[in-house]
């Protein structure tokens, strides 16, 4: 991967869970924007390594069978996993070539997924309009064919051969006999409609309630428990993520549900980031995305087994717009962290156990020369900077890492900093500005605060050996700052 040197700085390094190295690195993507990428280990690659935007993940999946998946992504790019393999096959819809906005800034815009019973995959565009590809008669890299429907669509038409089934406008519309037509939905607003290989309706309201359609109406299934999600085989073989956090999976045949204790732990519904995702194929293979964007299959071989699959190599993540100027990765007491410049903001981005991550939240106003330091009495992890300004940044774990602005009177516009903490009420500044050095002392609360100029560095002219400093500095490398009580 080609890292943009010209960014400040264009790499973290760090250990994951397991003790081994991985990165963040900067680099130019196919919009020629810089994003951040995560370098990680991965077991299940041919080189032991995989590649992707921060954040990368299968929003959407529809399942052929138990070698063919069918994605979107967070870069709105369609991906088909082939036996383990991940790989592009077809081209986005025609308003889906770009990549949606931060996830903290609202849900990444969602494409509507499905597979239906007769091989056809169908999707809809952000406008509500439904396409559909056909994967046995296009070419790869084969373009979409607009389907004619009266209704704008919210959710991928289900079924196939006559009849299908969608969602527009939180109401259940019905294609049958060559025309689309309403049905009355009795329960809350519906959030998801799904149809079995034998033909079977369900639905699920935003209550998670179940309901079969039956005798030409809608009954409600009272002894399912409360779904956030459906997938159905047939009537004798549903698969759904429960309702309430921390979910689970359960199986059931609509009317009796059992948990499945083999399921991978798909962890509990966020405001923000991954939303799990679960769906089947005709053979009863599932397939599911956790709630850290994790792809995860179930093959039936003497009772379930779950594998987990690798996120696809150069998905775009979070990071893919306004472009990525800086990096830094440290470790609190709670995850990993990552802060980053984007946009001329500051952004947080916390790992999961798994190793992926997710966009925290915005700090405030973006800087340079980025860095981290744990206080030394307590480990408490602090993160500074150099804002527009030219002045000194800083946030502290113990609060959220909120953003706090020291006056540095703009002298350290340019300047790469690094900063050392012993205690609440000892740090070190040093900087490098005009290839000089300059240093200060002070507290958390006060960084440049102590010495005989407040908010102001001060030059040093002489070199431990007595001689003259030196004057043609860059930068500073990163050092612990190490202080020996004297007696």
């Amino acid at each position: 991967i080609l890292v943009d040197g010209k960014c400040a700085p264009p790499l973290a390094v760090f250990q994951n869970a397991q003790g081994e190295s991985e990165a963040l690195v900067i680099s130019r993507n196919s919009l020629g924007n810089d994003e951040l990428y995560h370098v990680a280990r991965e077991p299940l690659s041919d080189s032991g390594w995989n590649i992707c935007g921060l954040g990368a993940h299968p929003m959407a999946i529809a399942v052929a069978d138990s070698q063919m998946l069918w994605a979107v992504g967070t870069d709105r790019q369609f991906w088909q996993n082939q036996a383990g393999r991940w790989s592009q096959t077809v081209a986005p819809l025609p308003d889906g070539a770009y990549v949606p906005e931060p996830s903290i800034s609202g849900s990444p815009a969602y494409v509507p997924l499905a597979l239906g019973n007769d091989g056809i995959v169908r999707a809809v565009d952000s406008q509500g309009r439904l396409y559909a590809y056909d994967p046995t008669q296009n070419a790869p890299q084969g373009q979409w064919n607009l389907v004619a429907c009266p209704y704008p669509l919210a959710t991928a038409p289900v079924g196939g051969g006559d009849s299908f089934w969608a969602i527009s406008n939180s109401q259940i519309v019905q294609y049958s006999a060559g025309t689309w037509q309403i049905s009355d939905f009795p329960g809350e607003m519906v959030q998801q409609v799904c149809v079995g290989t034998d033909g079977s309706v369900w639905a699920l309201d935003t209550q998670g309630n179940l309901y079969q359609w039956t005798n030409q109406q809608w009954q409600q299934i009272s002894t399912a428990p409360q779904l956030l999600m459906l997938s159905v085989v047939t009537a004798d073989q549903m698969w759904g993520i429960s309702f309430n956090s921390p979910i689970a999976i359960w199986t059931g045949n609509g009317q009796t549900w059992a948990l499945d204790s083999q399921a991978p732990p798909i962890g509990a519904i966020g405001m923000t980031g991954p939303q799990p995702q679960i769906s089947t194929a005709a053979d009863g293979t599932v397939w599911c995305i956790d709630s850290s964007g994790m792809p995860w299959r179930c093959i039936s071989r003497r009772g379930p087994q779950w594998q987990r699959l690798m996120l696809p190599t150069g998905m775009s993540g979070f990071t893919a717009t306004e472009g990525v100027a800086a990096v830094v990765v440290g470790k609190d007491q709670k995850a990993l962290q990552a802060f980053y410049v984007r946009g001329e903001k500051l952004y947080q981005a916390q790992a999961n156990p798994l190793g992926t991550w997710r966009e925290f939240q915005r700090l405030g106003a973006g800087g340079t020369s980025l860095g981290i330091t744990h206080q030394q009495d307590t480990g408490e992890m602090f993160v500074y900077g150099i804002d527009s300004k030219g002045n000194l940044i800083t946030s502290r774990e113990s609060n959220n890492y909120a953003l706090y602005t020291f006056n540095a009177y703009g002298t350290l516009a340019g300047a790469s900093v690094q900063i050392n903490a012993l205690s609440h009420e000892a740090w070190f500044t040093a900087a490098v500005m005009d290839g000089q050095l300059y240093v200060q002392w002070g507290s958390a609360d006060s960084p440049l605060a102590s010495g005989p100029c407040p908010g102001q560095m001060m030059s040093v002219t002489r070199s431990v050996q007595g001689g003259a400093a030196p004057s043609n500095l860059a930068s500073l490398v990163p050092m612990p700052w190490l202080q020996t009580p004297v007696g």
